[in-house]
């Protein structure tokens, strides 16, 4: 199961890729509450680095990400050493403020999350709040 989860995460990655203008595209890293993530242009992966859980997400953003006001969606893989396996998807929308390369940014999502474990599976739709800190290195029009 865990192979067809990851090969739906490489595919959506590779198709947000095709969808990003290399020539109006900038490239972020930044810090969020919980791990660091890497954008570019309309797509961002990245990960969370809890103590006993880890999650490796993409997020394809329906607008650019340097404006006021964005929305998008989010799938994420979901290890742990309590679990087998598990992923996460959903939609979120958020606010990103900008000061020249630095940003700011906070956003709320609804998500259905399933986790995998030897006693079974468990389902829920959940809601999550991410907050953080960018830095872009430009690379497109301002």
């Amino acid at each position: 199961m865990k192979k067809i989860y990851m090969m739906v995460i490489v595919l959506a990655v590779l198709t947000a890729f095709l969808l990003v203008k290399a020539t109006a595209a900038e490239l972020g890293v930044g810090l969020n509450n919980m791990g660091g993530q890497i954008r570019w242009g309309i797509l961002e992966i990245g990960t969370t680095l809890e103590p006993d859980a880890n999650a490796y997400f993409g997020r394809l953003y329906f607008n650019q990400p340097k404006k006021l006001w964005y929305s998008g969606v989010e799938a994420a893989l979901i290890n742990s050493k309590y679990i087998s396996g598990g992923f996460e998807v959903g939609a979120f929308t958020g606010l990103n403020i900008r000061v020249k390369k630095f940003s700011i940014f906070a956003d709320i999502g609804a998500y259905y999350t399933k986790l995998d474990s030897c006693l079974g599976s468990y389902g829920e739709v959940t809601s999550f709040i991410n907050t953080g800190v960018n830095y872009y290195f430009g690379g497109g029009s301002k």
